[in-house]
């Protein structure tokens, strides 16, 4: 990936050049409290993303992966 274009407005829309063609990127970020060695928590920012041909594409990809995401961390905010 070398370059990277941001799409204004659009939360974590990016166009990336992966494997010499250029794709969107949509991301999201959302944070888990997940078990340390001392039993006690800690805050961790977990990223998922969707990729695709179109901002369309990309968006619907990341609303599938959001799904798996919150079944794997019910507990995330």
């Amino acid at each position: 990936m070398t370059r990277q274009r941001r799409v204004r407005g659009s939360g974590g829309l990016t166009q990336v050049k992966m494997r010499d063609r250029l794709v969107w990127r949509a991301s999201m970020g959302f944070w888990i409290d997940r078990p340390t060695a001392d039993g006690g928590t800690e805050r961790f920012r977990k990223t998922v993303t969707g990729i695709g041909d179109t901002p369309e594409a990309a968006q619907e990809r990341l609303a599938v992966n959001l799904e798996k995401a919150r079944e794997q961390f019910p507990e995330a905010s």
